[in-house]
């Protein structure tokens, strides 16, 4: 009896005891998590019963469940459904990480690559360095954590929750981070404590537009690439040495305050205002690729030994000062001037450099010619290698200088605006040369006389004076070089902006054209404003432009310009998309005119208000000569814009098989042109003017090695905008012919096509009594056309190309021209002997784009669009 009260006994007392050791283990539900936990070393499960105690769990301080740390298990390969190849091994990751509530003195969690979606360590108030990134399962059926609870505590310092799928995240207690790592999840904002404590920030590959980083000033790393960031706000400190702010939208970025940078990588953003980094001496490692920039300055940063600046308009690049470079990538930039030669050539590798297309680019500057030729081989075809930097014709001097404008009248200093564009003349005892600034108001003349006197007061407006007026130049033998410097200063108040529009492609119906919204300041005062550009919404629609937009209609775009000085020039580039002729809704055909209207102010109290208006037709091609001549204002002008400047462009194109070295556009100038008013624009390639006997234009390019269509078809084109008023005496009748002769090397010339400029006449020598009068006008649609003779009508657009032409009966005629584009059209009547000019004015239908007619509708079963009906008198 005794025995068996003894047994029962026993057993109870095993069963409590059972009882009592399942209440002290933690809950594992996970058997990964569990499985890692009791083979995890050094040893967690210290008393071998295969559970994890509480106490045993308190034990630990630092846990690393990542995914190296689990065996692999077999499973079906998932592109093998049936299994007929076998399967695969892998490591299942953990999905619930229940019971780490138990380790409540971890202070470092790291449990990378597993299949979590939630993350809860509230618990863990020790924890100061957690790592939970990339908890994206194997088979991709997880997208990583999603929510992730942290303990309440601050003592958190360090945090890597890279690789997940995070929406939100508030951070804004956590006063003690230090390093923190939010790279690709989903964020588009960050939820940060106000303290300066944070040393390392990586928020790459997210949802944010903006970033404030200005009150971390003990930051050393900031990684920001691959979001919308479009305005980035930086710490003034000295401490950050590694900005990555890649493939953002940034418009803006100043790094002047951070001069202890020393990787610095922001390409793929659009700059407007270009990247000054002379501030940043320690930079040893900069990519400013594909950031819009036309100039890079590094006088000063020395130490660089890795530069990438391709995929930008950068004209100049000197590399000279860098003595540590290894690596160069200027490629796909519009170089006209590369110089290498920084004594240690022999330290850069064959795959390290690249300078290719740079179509513009002939000499490269190094140490060893032999050296850079058998090593430097990504180059363009036309670019060679000297080791003396500059093309100096054969025993000449030099004479260069700064063009200055003093506009606070207390003397020319560097701080002051240089002057752009502006003509210097030099007169030498044979020759006369002529030259302008360039962008930084600097000059500069090759010559081989002995005398030379260099003028630029004849070129000036009349309300600037200039000092000196001109500059004797005397040398003695050749390779010497003076410097003489002019400074202009403002006699009186003038108020004077012009703004022009340059096509920079041409106009085919169903693709994009570029038009260039030129504008400069010809007056003595600087000008802030803003303008405004109208396009006719029903052939064309606006896609972007260069600068960014204040306002926008369906039909009118406008920006604001600011401190523009005396002298300067600036553009807007405004890319559009035109109809097709497939279109169902206002197609648009060859021949077909694009109207632009663009106005500048301020207006009120402007010099000469006329050239702050600029209307634009820009007719539509399907093919076109490659080598022609045209003026912007087309063959016909008003009486009243004699005074204006007609705009002319020259194109030409290397049609021959290989590159042409040198090319002369000889252009001829009319009778009806004053050759005293010429000014050169812009220019496709780096060139120099002569100009003889008073009306001889040779556009010289030297050494551009312009390549051959059939290799490199759109770098065998260039051209040329100038401008230049007709004489006074230019009248009705008169007409001004422009022609020119193009020279590839040492072919005869390409002689483009004669453009003809001239003013109708509203009657031409009447013999019979011919009456012809157009009403209404302007008109929308119909016009009605009485005439006392029967004869002939002729519509002519304002580039001279006939439109329309139709029998008159004597009487009313009735036209609709509802068909026509809106603009100037040119009517001429004509009888058996007699010939009447009249102007009609086309306004616009009233229908947007999207919005149709029924004319169009019948374009092709009534005469074209066109309708027409007679009344007898």
């Amino acid at each position: 009896m005794k025995t068996l009260v003894l047994k029962h006994l026993l057993i109870i007392l095993a069963v409590l005891f059972a009882s009592i050791s399942s209440s002290q283990n933690v809950t594992i539900p996970d058997n990964e998590f569990k499985q890692a936990l009791l083979n995890y070393s050094p040893r967690i499960d210290t008393n071998f019963d295969y559970e994890i105690s509480i106490t045993e769990a308190a034990a630990i301080t630092t846990l690393d469940v990542s995914y190296h740390h689990r065996e692999e298990h077999f499973m079906p390969d998932p592109n093998d459904p049936f299994g007929i190849g076998g399967g695969i091994f892998v490591q299942e990751g953990i999905y619930d990480f229940t019971g780490i509530e138990a380790f409540v003195n971890l202070t470092s969690l790291t449990c990378i690559e597993n299949d979590l979606t939630t993350l809860d360590v509230s618990a863990l108030t020790q924890l100061t360095y957690l790592n939970c990134s990339n908890n994206i399962n194997y088979m991709g059926f997880s997208n990583g954590i999603t929510s992730l609870i942290l303990p309440t505590s601050s003592a958190l310092s360090s945090l890597n929750s890279s690789g997940n799928y995070l929406s939100l995240l508030d951070l804004s207690t956590y006063t003690s981070l230090t390093n923190l790592n939010l790279a690709s999840n989903n964020l588009s904002n960050l939820l940060l404590p106000n303290t300066n404590t944070i040393t390392s920030l990586n928020c790459s590959r997210n949802q944010l537009t903006t970033l404030d980083a200005s009150p971390y000033t003990a930051l050393i790393s900031l990684v920001c690439d691959n979001n919308y960031i479009n305005t980035l706000s930086l710490p003034n400190t000295n401490t950050l040495t590694t900005l990555k702010c890649f493939v953002n939208q940034i418009p803006n970025l100043d790094i002047s305050n951070n001069s202890g940078l020393t990787h610095f990588d922001c390409r793929n953003n659009p700059f407007t205002n270009g990247l000054d980094v002379l501030n940043n001496t320690a930079l040893t490692t900069l990519n400013c690729a594909s950031t819009q920039l036309v100039s890079l300055d590094l006088t000063n940063n020395t130490l660089l030994n890795t530069l990438a600046c391709g995929s930008n308009a950068i004209t100049d690049l000197d590399v000279s000062r860098q003595t540590s470079l290894h690596t160069l990538y200027a490629n796909n930039n519009q170089l006209t001037s590369l110089n290498l030669k920084n004594g240690n050539n022999t330290s850069m590798l064959s795959s390290r450099f690249n300078a290719n297309n740079n179509p513009n680019l002939n000499l490269i500057c190094v140490d060893d010619i032999t050296y850079a030729n058998s090593t430097f081989i990504n180059k363009d075809v036309q670019s060679y290698y000297s080791d003396t930097c500059s093309f100096i014709p054969t025993n000449s001097n030099t004479i260069t200088g700064t063009v200055s404008f003093d506009f606070n009248a207390d003397g020319c200093d560097p701080s002051d605006t240089k002057s752009i564009n502006t003509k210097l003349t030099n007169i030498s005892t044979n020759t006369s040369n002529v030259t302008f600034t360039n962008n930084n108001g600097q000059y500069l003349m090759y010559t081989q006389e002995a005398n030379n006197t260099v003028d630029i007061s004849p070129n000036l407006p009349s309300f600037f004076s200039v000092t000196p007026t001109s500059q004797n130049v005397n040398f003695t033998g050749s390779g010497t070089t003076q410097n003489v410097d002019f400074c202009i200063t403002a006699n009186s108040v003038v108020n004077d902006v012009k703004v022009s529009i340059l096509p920079l492609t041409e106009s085919r119906p169903g693709f994009q054209t570029t038009v260039r919204v030129f504008y400069e300041n010809l007056g003595s005062t600087i000008l802030s404003g803003d303008i405004n550009l109208t396009f006719d919404d029903s052939k064309e629609i606006f896609i972007n432009s260069s600068e960014t937009l204040i306002n926008q209609t369906t039909n009118s775009l406008s920006w604001n310009y600011s401190n523009l000085n005396p002298f300067e020039k600036k553009y807007i580039d405004v890319i559009f998309e035109i109809n097709r002729p497939t279109d169902l809704i206002n197609p648009v055909n060859n021949g077909d005119v694009l109207s632009y209207n663009c106005t500048i102010n301020p207006t009120t109290g402007d010099a000469n208000p006329t050239d702050n208006t600029i209307n634009y037709e820009d007719t539509t091609i399907g093919s076109y000569d490659p080598n022609d001549i045209i003026a912007l204002e087309g063959n016909f002008i008003d009486e009243n814009e004699v005074p204006n400047y007609l705009n002319y462009r020259i194109r030409f194109q290397n049609t021959g098989t290989a590159s042409a070295i040198n090319i002369v556009v000889n252009n001829e100038l009319d009778s009806d042109l004053d050759w005293d008013t010429f000014q050169p624009i812009t220019a496709s390639h780096t060139y120099r003017i002569s100009i003889t006997d008073n009306n001889k234009i040779d556009f010289i390019f030297e050494n551009i090695h312009l390549a051959d269509s059939t290799s490199n078809e759109p770098g065998s084109h260039g051209w040329i905008y100038y401008k230049i008023k007709p004489k006074s005496s230019f009248a009705i009748g008169d007409v001004i012919d422009n022609t020119a002769n193009i020279y590839f090397d040492f072919n005869p010339p390409v002689i483009t096509n004669t453009y003809q400029t001239q003013i109708p006449e509203p009657i031409v020598t009447p013999i019979d009594d011919l009456i012809a009068s157009v009403y209404p006008n302007p008109t929308r649609d119909i016009a009605n056309i009485e005439v006392n003779l029967k004869g002939r009508l002729f519509v002519f657009n304002k580039y001279g190309a006939l439109v329309f032409k139709h029998r008159l009966e004597k009487g009313v005629n009735t036209f609709n021209f509802d068909w026509l584009r809106s603009g100037r059209y040119f009517l001429k009547i004509k009888s058996k002997k007699q010939v009447i000019y009249k102007k009609l004015i086309k306004k616009k239908n009233g229908r947007g784009r999207g919005h149709g007619s029924s004319h169009h509708g019948n374009k092709h079963n009534n005469s074209h669009g066109r309708h027409c009906k007679n009344t007898h008198h």
